[in-house]
């Protein structure tokens, strides 16, 4: 490969791991191998979310979350990826008041958000969707 500015284009190097960026086999050979990994991970939740390299793990039972997300970073793991940065939001539908539960990740604490865009749409831990109606005004 090289790479190409303005003014240059770089010496000849080899890519050693992985696709070309913005190649299209890179989104193909990305989704072929996470549905082949999520097949047996994630019919074990209520709900669970794939979007490109978004993860979304629903149930009412934050045990069987962090369980299922600690084999899912491990599938990963094995597989050669990595799970970068994650953080999750904690809807508690029954008593908004109640406090976020801790999930880990390589022993330390996982990141908490208190809102997430998800396909454009905004899901925030109030249940309200003030932030989402703005967020689709701006868009159009």
């Amino acid at each position: 490969s090289r790479i190409k500015c303005t003014a240059e284009i770089s010496e000849p190097f080899f890519i050693k791991v992985g696709v070309h960026q913005g190649s299209v086999l890179n989104l193909i050979v990305f989704n072929i191998t996470i549905n082949f990994l999520a097949a047996t991970l994630m019919n074990k939740l209520l709900i669970s979310v794939l979007f490109t390299d978004d993860l979304g793990l629903v149930d009412e039972d934050v045990t069987k979350i962090q369980e299922i997300f600690n084999r899912w970073k491990t599938t990963l793991e094995e597989n050669g990826l990595k799970i970068s940065e994650p953080e999750y939001l904690f809807l508690p539908f029954s008593d908004p008041d109640a406090p976020s539960p801790d999930i880990m990740i390589n022993s330390k604490v996982m990141a908490k958000c208190k809102s997430f865009k998800y396909l454009e749409s905004v899901i925030n831990k109030t249940g309200l969707c003030d932030k989402d109606v703005n967020q689709m005004i701006s868009i159009g």
